[in-house]
């Protein structure tokens, strides 16, 4: 038992994670052809038929019951030591919180959407995550950055930082100065929008503004993929304040002169379940202090999130 919880486990759960078995063996410190060995002779032990699935990601299709208990177990364990707690940012908070003095840094994820994040907080594979509240709660919640937690299907969230969401583009873009734009103006240019059903509400927001029109085949994030798509003189993107400051020395962007009237909220998601537990209490404290810190540093005349 004492090899499957150290050993096994960790492979099967950062499978479901990363979706790429030598991002696992680069985290575990182990050659890729033991993390193929591991999580197959653990999957023949427990009898999980634990494979990559035709969508791409690992999973198990047989004995949840057992997993599940060994999840909650291993949980147990990671909960008793901040350094180990297991998390995952947002695709749009990614480079701020990758900024951020936060140890355990986030995981790598191998998925676009909130969708799977959800299911793997619940499953106990995660135990919080770092997201938009847009994508993520349900559409109506009303929350602040300081007040009590937020419940929803078993999930608590935490307010982080709110900050309004802007449409971007490059310097060069017809657009950039234009006074008085209307969604009408977006119409004859492309607008980055993610497959079909990844971010429900968000797209409800952006296309009642005439964008998110054209979209990507993207799996993960990456801003190259993203905002980096602005490059080309005429795709319109989506940014905020504290993101565009940080892509600032990798990217030439500016916001348009048109007020979305959009504000978005980073927060933090824990099982219900977990919300007194010292190293949840204390990573919040941490984050919610790391962002105020970050805030007054890049945009010192913003105030805070």
């Amino acid at each position: 038992m004492a090899n499957i919880m150290l050993y096994g486990l960790p492979v099967l759960d950062l499978l479901e994670v990363t979706a790429d078995s030598t991002v696992v063996a680069n985290l575990l410190n182990r050659h890729q052809s033991a993390v193929s060995r591991i999580y197959r002779q653990l999957s023949h032990d427990l009898e999980l038929n634990f494979i990559k699935q035709s969508n791409g990601f690992y999973s198990a299709s047989q004995n949840h019951r057992v997993l599940a208990c060994l999840r909650e177990a291993a949980q147990l364990l990671r909960l008793k030591n901040l350094d180990r707690l297991r998390w995952v940012s947002g695709s749009w908070n990614y480079l701020l919180l990758n900024s951020l003095d936060v140890c355990p840094p986030p995981l790598s994820r191998g998925w676009f959407g909130e969708a799977r994040t959800l299911e793997l907080l619940k499953t106990r594979v995660l135990d919080l995550a770092v997201v938009s509240a847009i994508d993520s709660l349900p559409p109506g919640t009303f929350m602040d950055d300081n007040s009590d937690p937020h419940f929803f299907n078993g999930i608590a969230a935490f307010g982080l930082g709110t900050y309004p969401l802007e449409v971007s583009a490059h310097p060069s873009h017809p657009l950039i100065g234009a006074q008085q734009l209307s969604p009408e103006d977006f119409s004859t240019y492309p607008s980055l929008a993610a497959l079909k059903g990844m971010f429900y509400e968000r797209s409800l927001l952006l296309r009642s503004h005439g964008l998110w029109r054209t979209p990507r085949r993207l799996r993960t994030y990456s801003w190259q993929r993203w905002e980096g798509e602005s490059n080309d003189g005429v795709t319109l993107v989506y940014t905020n304040p504290i993101s565009r400051k940080i892509l600032s020395s990798s990217l030439e962007i500016r916001p348009l002169n048109y007020a979305l009237d959009v504000m978005d909220r980073d927060v933090l998601l824990v099982r219900e379940d977990l919300i007194d537990v010292d190293s949840i209490q204390s990573l919040l404290a941490i984050m919610r202090k790391q962002y105020r810190m970050k805030t007054l540093e890049l945009l010192p005349s913003f105030g805070s999130l």
